[in-house]
Protein backbone atom coordinates (compact mmCIF):
# COMPACT_ATOMS: atom_id res chain seq x y z
CA UNK A 1 0.00 0.00 0.00
CA UNK A 2 2.45 2.29 -0.04
CA UNK A 3 2.81 5.31 -2.70
CA UNK A 4 6.34 5.01 -4.91
CA UNK A 5 5.43 8.43 -6.65
CA UNK A 6 2.38 10.70 -7.28
CA UNK A 7 0.87 11.16 -10.41
CA UNK A 8 2.52 14.80 -11.69
CA UNK A 9 5.34 14.21 -9.20
CA UNK A 10 8.44 16.00 -9.85
CA UNK A 11 10.72 13.07 -8.89
CA UNK A 12 13.06 12.25 -11.21
CA UNK A 13 14.01 8.99 -10.66
CA UNK A 14 12.78 5.61 -12.78
CA UNK A 15 12.21 2.44 -10.79
CA UNK A 16 13.47 -1.07 -11.70
CA UNK A 17 11.31 -3.88 -9.97
CA UNK A 18 13.30 -6.01 -8.71
CA UNK A 19 10.84 -8.04 -6.24
CA UNK A 20 7.08 -7.89 -5.64
CA UNK A 21 4.21 -6.30 -8.11
CA UNK A 22 3.02 -2.51 -7.82
CA UNK A 23 0.01 -1.08 -9.63
CA UNK A 24 0.18 2.04 -11.58
CA UNK A 25 -3.23 3.99 -10.88
CA UNK A 26 -5.06 6.55 -12.88
CA UNK A 27 -6.99 9.04 -10.91
CA UNK A 28 -10.47 10.34 -12.88
CA UNK A 29 -11.74 13.61 -12.65
CA UNK A 30 -14.95 12.38 -10.46
CA UNK A 31 -12.20 10.96 -8.16
CA UNK A 32 -12.86 6.89 -9.19
CA UNK A 33 -9.31 5.27 -9.61
CA UNK A 34 -8.61 2.56 -12.07
CA UNK A 35 -5.72 0.72 -12.06
CA UNK A 36 -4.28 0.72 -15.34
CA UNK A 37 -1.64 -1.54 -14.92
CA UNK A 38 0.12 -3.83 -12.87
CA UNK A 39 3.53 -4.67 -13.11
CA UNK A 40 6.09 -7.18 -11.18
CA UNK A 41 9.69 -7.83 -11.26
CA UNK A 42 11.57 -6.88 -14.09
CA UNK A 43 9.72 -4.15 -15.27
CA UNK A 44 10.19 -0.72 -14.75
CA UNK A 45 8.37 2.39 -13.64
CA UNK A 46 8.41 5.87 -14.07
CA UNK A 47 9.95 5.35 -18.29
CA UNK A 48 7.93 8.23 -19.26
CA UNK A 49 9.98 10.86 -17.86
CA UNK A 50 12.85 9.38 -20.60
CA UNK A 51 10.56 11.37 -23.12
CA UNK A 52 11.20 14.54 -21.27
CA UNK A 53 7.56 14.32 -19.31
CA UNK A 54 7.59 17.19 -16.74
CA UNK A 55 5.98 14.85 -14.27
CA UNK A 56 5.09 10.90 -13.81
CA UNK A 57 1.66 9.98 -15.79
CA UNK A 58 0.23 7.88 -12.97
CA UNK A 59 0.31 7.03 -9.29
CA UNK A 60 2.54 3.90 -8.35
CA UNK A 61 1.14 2.06 -5.45
CA UNK A 62 3.39 -1.08 -4.10
CA UNK A 63 0.63 -4.05 -3.79
CA UNK A 64 2.99 -6.77 -2.44
CA UNK A 65 6.24 -6.16 -0.53
CA UNK A 66 8.57 -4.18 -3.16
CA UNK A 67 12.46 -4.75 -3.80
CA UNK A 68 13.33 -1.28 -6.22
CA UNK A 69 16.02 -0.17 -7.71
CA UNK A 70 16.08 3.91 -7.77
CA UNK A 71 17.51 5.32 -10.73
CA UNK A 72 17.90 8.71 -11.39
CA UNK A 73 16.56 9.91 -14.30
CA UNK A 74 20.05 11.95 -15.55
CA UNK A 75 21.76 8.61 -14.92
CA UNK A 76 19.47 6.78 -17.28
CA UNK A 77 20.03 9.65 -19.89
CA UNK A 78 23.91 9.39 -19.64
CA UNK A 79 23.89 5.22 -20.07
CA UNK A 80 21.68 5.83 -22.59
CA UNK A 81 24.17 7.63 -24.32
CA UNK A 82 27.22 6.04 -23.54
CA UNK A 83 25.39 3.10 -23.88
CA UNK A 84 23.13 2.35 -27.00
CA UNK A 85 22.16 -1.59 -26.41
CA UNK A 86 20.90 -0.23 -22.88
CA UNK A 87 18.48 2.12 -24.98
CA UNK A 88 17.41 -0.92 -26.89
CA UNK A 89 16.34 -3.08 -24.09
CA UNK A 90 14.78 -0.45 -22.34
CA UNK A 91 12.66 0.28 -25.39
CA UNK A 92 11.80 -3.13 -25.98
CA UNK A 93 10.42 -3.44 -22.45
CA UNK A 94 8.24 -0.26 -22.85
CA UNK A 95 7.36 -1.97 -25.77
CA UNK A 96 6.36 -5.14 -23.94
CA UNK A 97 4.45 -3.00 -21.08
CA UNK A 98 2.59 -1.38 -23.89
CA UNK A 99 1.57 -4.74 -25.47
CA UNK A 100 0.36 -6.22 -21.95
CA UNK A 101 -1.65 -2.68 -21.28
CA UNK A 102 -3.32 -3.09 -24.64
CA UNK A 103 -4.33 -7.00 -23.63
CA UNK A 104 -5.75 -5.81 -20.44
CA UNK A 105 -7.96 -2.81 -22.24
CA UNK A 106 -9.18 -5.69 -24.25
CA UNK A 107 -9.62 -8.13 -21.72
CA UNK A 108 -10.55 -5.93 -18.73
CA UNK A 109 -12.76 -3.83 -20.64
CA UNK A 110 -15.88 -5.83 -22.24
CA UNK A 111 -18.02 -8.68 -21.74
CA UNK A 112 -20.43 -9.79 -18.72
CA UNK A 113 -18.75 -9.24 -15.00
CA UNK A 114 -18.25 -12.63 -14.70
CA UNK A 115 -15.83 -12.71 -18.11
CA UNK A 116 -14.15 -10.07 -16.76
CA UNK A 117 -13.58 -11.20 -13.40
CA UNK A 118 -12.24 -14.64 -15.16
CA UNK A 119 -9.98 -12.69 -17.86
CA UNK A 120 -8.43 -10.82 -14.76
CA UNK A 121 -7.10 -14.05 -12.96
CA UNK A 122 -5.92 -15.58 -16.35
CA UNK A 123 -4.12 -12.05 -16.33
CA UNK A 124 -2.71 -12.98 -13.07
CA UNK A 125 -2.01 -16.17 -13.55
CA UNK A 126 -0.18 -15.65 -17.17
CA UNK A 127 1.88 -12.60 -16.32
CA UNK A 128 2.27 -12.62 -12.11
CA UNK A 129 2.74 -16.27 -11.48
CA UNK A 130 5.35 -18.22 -9.95
CA UNK A 131 7.15 -21.02 -11.84
CA UNK A 132 4.58 -23.30 -10.00
CA UNK A 133 1.25 -21.41 -11.51
CA UNK A 134 0.83 -20.03 -8.42
CA UNK A 135 0.00 -16.42 -8.30
CA UNK A 136 -1.07 -13.41 -5.29
CA UNK A 137 -4.78 -12.84 -5.84
CA UNK A 138 -5.39 -9.40 -5.16
CA UNK A 139 -7.62 -7.48 -3.32
CA UNK A 140 -11.43 -6.85 -3.86
CA UNK A 141 -11.37 -3.09 -4.41
CA UNK A 142 -7.94 -3.67 -6.52
CA UNK A 143 -9.92 -6.28 -9.31
CA UNK A 144 -12.91 -3.66 -8.99
CA UNK A 145 -10.88 -0.46 -10.09
CA UNK A 146 -9.07 -3.40 -13.20
CA UNK A 147 -12.10 -4.37 -14.16
CA UNK A 148 -14.30 -1.42 -13.97
CA UNK A 149 -17.11 -3.53 -11.73
CA UNK A 150 -18.67 -3.24 -8.36
CA UNK A 151 -16.46 -4.53 -5.50
CA UNK A 152 -19.58 -6.34 -4.18
CA UNK A 153 -19.57 -7.79 -7.49
CA UNK A 154 -15.95 -9.01 -7.93
CA UNK A 155 -16.80 -10.68 -4.39
CA UNK A 156 -19.12 -13.01 -5.73
CA UNK A 157 -17.39 -13.89 -8.92
CA UNK A 158 -14.54 -14.99 -6.42
CA UNK A 159 -16.84 -16.73 -4.24
CA UNK A 160 -18.46 -18.78 -6.52
CA UNK A 161 -15.05 -19.47 -8.54
CA UNK A 162 -13.77 -21.06 -5.30
CA UNK A 163 -16.93 -22.87 -5.07
CA UNK A 164 -16.69 -24.65 -8.48
CA UNK A 165 -13.12 -25.14 -7.56
CA UNK A 166 -11.50 -22.94 -10.68
CA UNK A 167 -9.88 -20.78 -7.78
CA UNK A 168 -8.08 -22.55 -4.94
CA UNK A 169 -5.74 -21.35 -1.89
CA UNK A 170 -2.12 -22.76 -2.52
CA UNK A 171 -0.89 -20.89 0.49
CA UNK A 172 -1.15 -17.96 2.11
CA UNK A 173 -2.42 -15.57 -0.76
CA UNK A 174 -1.01 -17.40 -3.70
CA UNK A 175 -3.84 -18.99 -5.62
CA UNK A 176 -3.88 -21.50 -8.77
CA UNK A 177 -6.40 -21.89 -10.74
CA UNK A 178 -8.46 -24.02 -13.88
CA UNK A 179 -7.27 -21.73 -16.58
CA UNK A 180 -9.15 -24.07 -19.10
CA UNK A 181 -12.63 -23.46 -16.92
CA UNK A 182 -12.12 -20.13 -16.66
CA UNK A 183 -10.75 -19.75 -20.44
CA UNK A 184 -14.83 -21.10 -21.41
CA UNK A 185 -16.24 -18.38 -19.30
CA UNK A 186 -14.49 -15.87 -21.00
CA UNK A 187 -15.99 -16.96 -24.26
CA UNK A 188 -19.14 -18.18 -22.88
CA UNK A 189 -20.24 -15.42 -20.32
Amino acid sequence: GSVIYEVDSQKKFIYSIRRGMVKLVHVAEDGDNRIVRLLGPGAAIGLELLEGSGGYHHTAIAVTGVDLCKIPVTTTMQLTQDHPALCDRVSHQLQNQLDIADHWIVALSTGTARQRVAQLVMILEKFYSEENGAFILLNREDMAAMTGIAVETVSRMIAEFKRQRILYRYRDNFYMCNVSALEQISRQG
